[in-house]
Protein backbone atom coordinates (compact mmCIF):
# COMPACT_ATOMS: atom_id res chain seq x y z
CA UNK A 1 0.00 0.00 0.00
CA UNK A 2 1.35 3.42 -0.96
CA UNK A 3 -1.31 5.75 0.39
CA UNK A 4 -4.58 5.71 2.35
CA UNK A 5 -7.40 7.41 0.46
CA UNK A 6 -9.70 8.44 3.30
CA UNK A 7 -12.51 10.30 1.53
CA UNK A 8 -13.64 11.63 -1.81
CA UNK A 9 -15.35 15.02 -1.64
CA UNK A 10 -16.52 14.73 1.98
CA UNK A 11 -17.73 18.35 1.82
CA UNK A 12 -20.44 17.30 -0.65
CA UNK A 13 -21.49 14.37 1.52
CA UNK A 14 -21.91 16.32 4.78
CA UNK A 15 -19.11 14.38 6.47
CA UNK A 16 -17.80 16.01 9.63
CA UNK A 17 -14.15 17.18 9.65
CA UNK A 18 -14.03 16.07 13.30
CA UNK A 19 -15.11 12.53 12.35
CA UNK A 20 -12.52 12.30 9.58
CA UNK A 21 -9.94 13.69 12.00
CA UNK A 22 -10.63 10.76 14.34
CA UNK A 23 -10.31 8.29 11.47
CA UNK A 24 -7.09 9.96 10.34
CA UNK A 25 -5.51 9.63 13.78
CA UNK A 26 -6.56 5.96 13.98
CA UNK A 27 -5.03 5.21 10.56
CA UNK A 28 -1.80 7.02 11.50
CA UNK A 29 -1.63 5.06 14.76
CA UNK A 30 -2.01 1.75 12.90
CA UNK A 31 0.18 2.70 9.93
CA UNK A 32 2.41 5.73 10.52
CA UNK A 33 4.51 5.03 7.41
CA UNK A 34 1.96 5.84 4.69
CA UNK A 35 0.27 9.18 4.00
CA UNK A 36 -3.46 9.75 4.21
CA UNK A 37 -5.20 11.69 1.45
CA UNK A 38 -8.59 13.36 0.95
CA UNK A 39 -9.89 14.77 -2.34
CA UNK A 40 -11.88 17.96 -1.96
CA UNK A 41 -12.71 21.32 -3.46
CA UNK A 42 -12.19 23.01 -0.07
CA UNK A 43 -8.79 21.77 1.15
CA UNK A 44 -8.53 24.06 4.18
CA UNK A 45 -11.43 22.29 5.87
CA UNK A 46 -9.59 18.96 5.99
CA UNK A 47 -6.05 19.98 7.01
CA UNK A 48 -6.39 18.21 10.38
CA UNK A 49 -7.80 15.03 8.80
CA UNK A 50 -5.15 14.20 6.18
CA UNK A 51 -1.50 14.47 5.29
CA UNK A 52 -2.44 15.84 1.88
CA UNK A 53 -5.56 17.09 0.18
CA UNK A 54 -5.98 16.67 -3.54
CA UNK A 55 -7.67 19.84 -4.74
CA UNK A 56 -9.80 19.48 -7.86
CA UNK A 57 -12.04 22.41 -8.77
CA UNK A 58 -14.83 21.84 -11.20
CA UNK A 59 -14.54 23.88 -14.35
CA UNK A 60 -18.24 23.56 -15.24
CA UNK A 61 -18.08 23.03 -19.00
CA UNK A 62 -21.17 24.38 -20.79
CA UNK A 63 -22.50 24.97 -24.29
CA UNK A 64 -23.77 28.45 -25.00
CA UNK A 65 -26.91 29.00 -27.13
CA UNK A 66 -24.76 29.91 -30.16
CA UNK A 67 -22.98 26.49 -29.94
CA UNK A 68 -19.70 27.67 -28.47
CA UNK A 69 -18.26 26.06 -25.36
CA UNK A 70 -17.29 27.81 -22.15
CA UNK A 71 -15.62 26.80 -18.90
CA UNK A 72 -17.06 28.32 -15.74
Amino acid sequence: RYIWYLADEPDYRSVSPVYLGHLYRLIKELDPHHPVMIASTSPGTWRDAADMVSYHPYISPAFLPDGTRRLG
